[in-house]
């Protein structure tokens, strides 16, 4: 049993002959056009067959490397990465690796190379370690005192992750690196049993230190980045849990408390991650381009959005009335109409309404 001989025709008419003379960026761009749907398909496929067979997992991924390396990299990479059988995959597929893929700016190079010491006769446990470490700048021995109770890391983590995103410039892609990192940390540490102390813990800590940030000094606009990271997590072949950071849509938080029972702490977690990325999305107004909006849109959501996502709103009100391009009656009519409805009602900010009519006072005559 093989993927090359179960995908025979495929292979050949679904992604040899597609491909034949073309080369470089072209090949990469033509195959994920019009390829490679169709063979990640396959891959997950083939995968869910074999996923706790180490052997022909092995086979399977020195036929991925070999055929589709050059064009499936990061996927490759962190497929094996997060696999839950990632240290022998990585010390067997070494070679594999080396042959087919370009290391030099990955920052998984230290892991697939072995360059770095095992931690607890694991290679991926040891990069772990060393990577946290360093980004982190933990002492000596912050990363052995992290359990149930005692939080060295995640305190550090958390600090490191507000600092980060409130940073001018904004490292986003060192950002992206240590969520993924740290999802997979999560994943060996803390998922079995699923640890749902552990990451009220961290979505605690993290909720509080990102409620000290003016929204409007917030560099990264996060619910795009987790959703970005998430997507990227959902498309590989295993299915790892998202951590607690990124768990946008709260999808590993729900597999949690299904695992727990429905515990309490299970619960909580996930309520606290539900306020938590509510703010999230609150604060995504900052970087919206809001001289998109119609003025009767801008004027509602300035009248019943939340601070701080409201200052948003009511900046972009201040900069049209400073270039003199205030609100016509339409628009006043239709604002009026709008905010008449009960749904409106509920949430009217009346304050900021008075501020709306007395700024536009004319046009409300």
């Amino acid at each position: 049993m093989s993927f090359t001989r179960n995908n025979e025709n495929f292979l050949k008419f679904g992604f040899d002959i597609p491909l034949r003379g073309h080369t470089g960026a072209d090949r990469v761009l033509k195959y994920q056009k019009e390829v490679r749907t169709e063979a990640r398909r396959r891959f997950r496929e083939y995968y869910e067959a074999i996923r706790n067979d180490l052997s022909e997992k092995l086979l399977f991924y020195q036929e991925l490397l070999s055929r589709f390396g050059t064009l499936e990299q990061q996927f490759l990479l962190y497929s094996i990465y997060f696999d839950t059988q990632s240290d022998n995959l990585i010390s067997y597929l070494k070679t594999d690796v080396s042959e087919h893929l370009d290391l030099i700016n990955e920052p998984l190079r230290r892991l697939f190379e072995h360059q770095i010491a095992p931690h607890d006769n694991s290679y991926t446990k040891g990069y772990l370690k060393q990577y946290f470490t360093e980004t982190l700048d933990l002492s000596s021995g912050q990363w052995e005192e992290e359990d149930d109770t005692r939080n060295p890391i995640t305190n550090e983590l958390t600090k490191w992750l507000v600092d980060t995103i409130s940073h001018e410039p904004p490292n986003e892609q060192k950002l992206e690196e240590v969520i993924l990192n740290y999802t997979k940390l999560w994943n060996i540490y803390f998922t079995h049993p699923y640890n749902s102390t552990k990451a009220l813990i961290l979505i605690y800590k993290l909720t509080e230190q990102y409620k000290k940030i003016d929204a409007q000094k917030i560099n990264v606009d996060l619910t795009s980045c987790f959703s970005n990271i998430n997507r990227f997590l959902s498309e590989l072949l295993p299915a790892p849990f998202y951590s607690p950071i990124s768990d946008l849509e709260n999808r590993s938080a729900l597999r949690a408390a299904e695992l727990n029972n429905l515990q309490s702490n299970s619960l909580v977690h996930l309520n606290k991650n539900i306020e938590f990325q509510n703010r999230l999305k609150q604060d995504s107004v900052f970087f919206q381009d809001l001289s998109k909006f119609i003025w009767p849109k801008l004027m509602i959501e300035a009248c019943t959005t939340q601070l701080p996502a409201r200052k948003a709103y009511l900046s972009e009100i201040e900069k049209r009335r400073n270039l003199g391009k205030p609100p016509n009656f339409s628009e006043i009519n239709q604002f009026t109409t709008e905010i008449g409805h009960n749904n409106v009602q509920q949430s009217l900010d009346h304050k900021v309404l008075e501020n709306i009519i007395s700024d536009n006072y004319l046009f409300f005559v």
